[in-house]
């Protein structure tokens, strides 16, 4: 009898630990300074009765979890929600986040040459593609704002010349070209 408890113990606990931790596999993100695109599943929670709004969000936010933008507080930081897929899943509350630190892209910051116009060309951007966004491992990603923003001439990646990644043929064209930042600020891209 006894070991017939401890077979039946065994496989419950095989049992509760192959749900617990097939839920929980999230993909890695792939960083915006290697140039690859991040396109994996999202690894959001859904709604867990015991967390907050707020924690749920943090907790997504954790992992990859796609977003709105409803307000671009300068080229690298956003006010975001979680977009539709996530709020269908339970998610929900606004947040401030910023492109991560480590990150090569060059925005002009406030009060320096070509500010005003970065800013715009990011609200304009996202008034007309919102949901090009999302959060992975707590910073602000999105792929088409960085071609465009670049293509356009409003950001670049120092020492860009010769590296092989997604943006050195739009940033060499920018340059060439005299694309927005280009023309209108003398060191802007040195």
């Amino acid at each position: 009898m006894p070991r017939k408890l401890i077979m039946l113990a065994s496989f419950t606990l095989l049992t509760a630990a192959s749900l617990v931790l097939g839920g929980c596999a999230a993909t890695e993100p792939s960083e915006f300074d290697q140039g690859a695109p991040v396109q994996s599943a999202s690894a959001t929670p859904t709604s867990t009765p015991d967390l907050s709004s707020e924690e749920a969000l943090a907790e997504a936010m954790k992992y990859q979890m796609g977003a709105t933008v409803l307000e671009v507080l300068d080229p690298r930081t956003f006010r975001i929600e979680p977009d539709a897929d996530e709020q269908a899943d339970g998610l929900s509350g606004e947040v401030t986040v910023t492109i991560r630190e480590s990150s090569t892209l060059v925005t002009p910051a406030e009060g320096e040459c070509g500010y005003d116009e970065a800013l715009a060309f990011a609200t304009q951007h996202f008034a007309e593609y919102p949901d090009d966004a999302y959060v992975a491992e707590g910073s602000f990603s999105a792929e088409l704002y960085y071609d465009e923003v670049i293509t356009s001439g409003f950001a670049y990646i120092p020492d860009n010349d010769g590296q092989e990644n997604l943006y050195s043929v739009a940033q060499e064209t920018a340059e060439t070209t005299l694309a927005g930042l280009y023309a209108l600020c003398p060191e802007f891209g040195e």
